[in-house]
């Protein structure tokens, strides 16, 4: 559908946001589960942790694309379009909305409501399969590219996986509604558990994927979209 290069293009993106996400994350989405599970933190105390860490993280990736665009290696990690501002903006918003969808779904683990978050996450694939259908049989309006049409879906789904999960947290765990800013180093266990898992899943994820900027570097778009669809292919074998 996107061809060689548009894959390609497409692989450094998803690449480059799945590690924002990790190193923006702070491996607190896998804290918080046993830590509200076990009841050693307190669910009105949530939501001012949860925007901490929104404003913390988007801060921090900003820095870290500016320090990549300075340096000249932002076209390495990320599609070469993204040296335009929309596009970091774009960017910057769709790991802020990824992150609290992962922090929400993450809350939703820990009450027990596995079916219900899974009905949310199923309701945004199956949305996101319908965008598809468009880029797929050719039916978009003329001039719209068809990389920039699945970003701009892919996008939109994650903002309807984060209110579908907003409101069922608020009509269903009344906890939630409250904020209460406690102090910091009452969240300290907390913190220290995260940034164990943290480093975990960092190391894990460069260990599995930093083969694809490789590739990038030194064969380019086109090879990287092949490389990548040969890993997904062999992914699905394996599942």
């Amino acid at each position: 559908m996107l061809g060689p290069e548009g894959q390609g293009a497409l692989a450094l993106y998803t690449n480059g946001l799945q590690m924002a996400l990790l190193l923006s994350g702070l491996g607190l989405p896998a804290a918080l589960v046993p830590f509200i599970a076990s009841g050693r933190l307190i669910r009105s105390s949530i939501p001012a942790l949860v925007i901490r860490q929104l404003l913390f993280s988007l801060s921090g990736i900003f820095i870290v694309l500016v320090c990549l665009q300075i340096s000249g290696c932002v076209t390495q990690i990320l599609p070469t379009f993204f040296q335009l501002t929309s596009w970091k903006i774009f960017l910057l918003l769709h790991v802020l909305f990824l992150l609290l969808n992962t922090l929400l779904q993450a809350l939703l683990q820990a009450e027990g409501a596995f079916i219900a978050a899974a009905r949310i996450t199923s309701s945004a694939s199956l949305l996101l399969l319908i965008f598809y259908l468009p880029a797929y049989f050719n039916y978009l309006p003329q001039g719209l590219n068809k990389l920039n049409w699945i970003l701009w879906a892919t996008g939109a789904c994650v903002v309807y996986n984060s209110l579908l999960c907003i409101g069922l947290l608020y009509r269903k765990y009344p906890a939630y509604r409250q904020t209460d800013a406690s102090s910091l180093p009452s969240f300290r266990p907390l913190i220290q558990f995260a940034l164990l898992a943290w480093g975990t899943n960092i190391l894990q994820f460069l260990s599995y994927k930093m083969d694809l900027w490789f590739v990038h570097a030194y064969h380019g778009k086109g090879a990287t979209g092949v490389y990548a669809l040969a890993g997904t292919l062999a992914q699905m074998g394996w599942l």
